[in-house]
């Protein structure tokens, strides 16, 4: 009985539903989904310099799946890939973010996963937004109450000084 649940374990990592590394939709961005790309985490630093197949297939059958292939960039050095630089304090952090999958369809559903050799990844799914057409963008110049009464009490207070300056000025001489 040990030794079928040993060959078990042994065996396990050889099915084909097996997931050698996860990957997500990045997370340091406001948004990672856009009208027509996507942004996703990249393979782990364990396959620095290897291939990697990006695959992102539409869930309407006109289109074909987009692949996409580069080399695992090295986790040390910056990354060709979208990146965050934050110079604060005299030095610089720069962020690697992810691969941006670019040439998609708007409001499209897709499912997206790696593959770097032998090794794959977990099957991601994400749908890219509809876009506002710009003629929808209301570009009204309203005002709000806040602002109005913000710039009435600066007028007052800027007339008060300069009536108090020539007070000064007057009893001054």
């Amino acid at each position: 009985m040990q030794l079928l649940a040993f060959l078990l374990i042994l065996l396990l990592p050889l099915s084909n539903n097996a997931q050698d590394f996860k990957i997500n939709l990045a997370s340091n961005l406001v948004t990672s989904i856009f009208s027509k790309s996507l942004v996703v985490t990249l393979p782990s630093c364990v396959y620095v310099g290897k291939k990697a197949t990006l695959t992102a297939t539409p869930n309407v059958t006109t289109s074909a799946a987009q692949t996409n292939t580069f080399d695992v960039p090295a986790c040390r050095s910056r990354r060709d890939v979208i990146s965050v630089v934050d110079s604060t304090r005299g030095f610089t952090v720069t962020k690697n973010i992810g691969y941006q999958i670019t040439s998609l369809s708007p409001n499209t559903f897709y499912s997206i996963s790696y593959k770097v050799d032998t090794a794959s990844s977990n099957n991601l799914s994400a749908t890219t937004v509809n876009p506002t057409p710009y003629d929808n963008i209301n570009m009204s110049m309203a005002r709000s109450g806040g602002m109005v009464v913000i710039t009435v009490l600066l007028s007052i207070a800027m007339a008060i000084l300069i009536v108090g300056l020539i007070v000064t000025l007057v009893i001054s001489k």
